[in-house]
């Protein structure tokens, strides 16, 4: 698990399947689908780590009355990204914010 609240106001559940063999260097970043739990990542600890983060579906942000939907870096609602009306949706600059620092953590505990 991930936090930081200066970037986001929940925190991040992450997988990370390490190798066995401490001199391999390759890491998979893997986005679960939207039927997906991050923890169903696949793996092949012989070949590669891997780091699995699993999206908010909603956050309440410091301030706001209503929750925010999310589908990845998509912000909006669920239908319009079913239904892959992205034109309707906006990118989160503050979830792809956090899942970068997420993702650089995650990597320095593996390197």
């Amino acid at each position: 698990r991930w936090k930081d609240e200066s970037l986001l106001p929940v925190s991040l559940d992450m997988f990370i399947s390490t190798p066995g063999d401490p001199s391999v260097a390759d890491i998979v970043l893997y986005f679960h689908g939207s039927t997906e739990k991050y923890t169903k990542a696949p793996t092949d600890m012989s070949k590669r780590a891997t780091i699995s983060l699993q999206c908010p579906e909603h956050i309440k942000w410091p301030g706001e009355a209503c929750a925010r939907k999310y589908f990845w870096f998509h912000e909006g609602a669920r239908h319009d990204y079913e239904k892959f009306n992205y034109d309707r949706l906006s990118v989160s600059q503050e979830l792809l914010k956090a899942v970068s620092a997420a993702v650089d953590a995650a990597c320095d505990l593996l390197h």
